[in-house]
């Protein structure tokens, strides 16, 4: 999982930004496309923040499953924002759901 999210943070401009993925020892099998799950959140957190310099990725161990966890120091989403995040077409970027 480190070498996907250090790929993808290789793939834009994060000179401004400090990616911390303080683990190197976690496997995990998924599609191909995870890297760009990971790009994604990465464009976002630098995009939408505003001032975001510091982006982490950490994880729980769950036991029979894995929660992969990133956050940012970015301005956030307001919590009204929160509730539609995911409903298609939301956001003022046309086409992609962003605000």
């Amino acid at each position: 999982m480190h070498t996907t999210i250090a790929n993808a943070a290789t793939l834009f401009d994060l000179s401004s930004v400090t990616v911390e993925v303080p683990f190197d020892n976690v496997e995990i099998y998924a599609d191909p496309l995870l890297g760009k799950v990971f790009y994604n959140l990465l464009e976002n957190a630098v995009r939408h923040g505003q001032h975001t310099s510091v982006i982490r990725f950490s994880y729980r161990d769950n036991g029979d499953s894995l929660t992969i966890v990133c956050e940012d120091n970015g301005v956030g989403i307001e919590g009204e924002a929160k509730k539609h995040l995911f409903k298609r077409g939301y956001g003022k970027i046309p086409d992609t759901g962003c605000s």
